[in-house]
């Protein structure tokens, strides 16, 4: 087989995989997307990192930027976990029954997607040491 064609047909498969990749990805991100939601977690779930605001995310994620940015912005302590990152945020996500992020953790609350006027509610309602 010449080069140029085996160059072509390698090529022609990276593209469909990372397309199938990204699309996969962009599934799992979206999930449901509806209004953001307030659920009560389990404070005991493992890999939750005790009582700090955290920020479960995904690196591409524009409405994750948003939040990473608007508490930023109030200087809000936080810690992120993205979940394409490490595979400890991702099991903490999958234990905790997420499939969309941004997911902002605040005690015994999860707020899945972005809505700045929930985050402030949360955060204002909330009894936090840090």
């Amino acid at each position: 087989m010449k080069k140029w064609i085996k160059d072509i047909l390698i090529l022609a498969l990276l593209l469909v995989l990372g397309i199938g990749g990204g699309y996969s990805v962009q599934a799992w991100r979206q999930g449901d997307a509806s209004a953001p939601k307030v659920v009560q977690i389990d404070l005991a779930t493992p890999g939750l990192p005790g009582d700090q605001v955290v920020l479960v995310s995904l690196s591409t994620c524009p409405a994750c930027a948003a939040a990473r940015n608007w508490l930023t912005d109030r200087q809000q302590p936080f810690r992120e976990m993205a979940v394409d990152k490490s595979d400890g945020a991702r099991a903490l996500a999958d234990r905790l029954g997420f499939s969309s992020v941004p997911v902002l953790l605040v005690g015994n609350q999860a707020i899945t997607g972005f809505d700045a006027d929930t985050f402030e509610r949360t955060l204002a309602n909330a009894k936090l040491t840090h």
